[in-house]
């Protein structure tokens, strides 16, 4: 059954957010599909059913029972400049822009972010990644899988996969991924998620490959993640957000992250 039951005519957007500090301790997930937006949150916070999601600018607002949050955008790092003596006449032009990258299959953004503000009393100031899809049609949109993990305050990767009622397969998923370093963000055009289930069929642990392309050159960047704790469960009139904390680890660090589970 899909998330939106009474589509409106058109594409809608798709809104989520996922934050928390490095260390576990708190941390949180909401979602938007086009239906009252729902978030669940773990750690020194509850779990709320019902948010006033408020996107009319370049801040967020999450607003509900005892809700207030903030979700801030950060700044995406300048480009290094090239270090002196490599810039002579005999070094290699740079590749055409068009060629530099492969565009990722998928319209909209994803962000890096700082989200604050308070849930039931405790004041929350965490890093955060948000993704925003714009032009999905309603009709298709049966699934929603989310990776989120973070290691510091500017190094990050999120991943979202929305999956239509109809298909089965995850090579027909529309997926959204972004690293975020703290020299410079990229989209990757080749996501791959990974997700390991229990015999209930709740995700236990995840791993993304993500692909990315510089000119001819191609390479992977991966990320890991496995159940640091309790899912909590928001049901909703329209749909039911599942949102698991997750330790996680990427070349070499270890931090933690949330994963996102929606379905109608």
């Amino acid at each position: 059954m899909p998330l939106v039951r009474k589509a409106p005519r058109g594409a809608i957007v798709v809104r989520a957010v996922a934050f928390g500090h490095p260390d576990g301790s708190t941390w949180g997930a909401g979602l938007d599909v086009g239906v009252p937006a729902v978030i669940a949150a773990g750690g020194a916070a509850p779990v709320t059913p019902a948010i006033d999601w408020r996107a009319d600018g370049p801040e967020w607002g999450l607003y509900g029972d005892r809700v207030s949050l903030t979700v801030s955008p950060t700044l995406e790092p300048e480009p290094q400049p090239e270090p002196e003596g490599e810039s002579g006449t005999d070094a290699s032009p740079p590749p055409p822009a068009a060629a530099a990258t492969r565009e990722p299959a998928w319209s909209g953004r994803q962000e890096l972010c700082r989200v604050t503000g308070s849930v039931a009393g405790a004041e929350i100031d965490c890093v955060g990644v948000r993704t925003e899809l714009t032009q999905v049609r309603p009709g298709e949109l049966g699934s929603v899988r989310g990776f989120s993990g973070w290691v510091s305050a500017d190094e990050a990767v999120t991943l979202l996969a929305l999956r239509s009622g109809s298909e089965a397969h995850q090579e027909h998923d529309l997926v959204a991924a972004t690293v975020f370093d703290p020299d410079g963000w990229m989209s990757s055009h080749d996501p791959r998620l990974s997700t390991t289930y229990d015999g209930d069929g709740h995700p236990t642990r995840a791993t993304l490959e993500l692909w990315f392309s510089r000119g001819e050159r191609e390479f992977p960047r991966r990320a890991a993640g496995e159940a640091a704790g309790p899912a909590v469960t928001v049901a909703g009139d329209e749909a039911t957000l599942r949102v698991l904390p997750l330790r996680c680890h990427s070349r070499g660090s270890d931090g933690a992250g949330v994963y996102l589970l929606a379905s109608g």
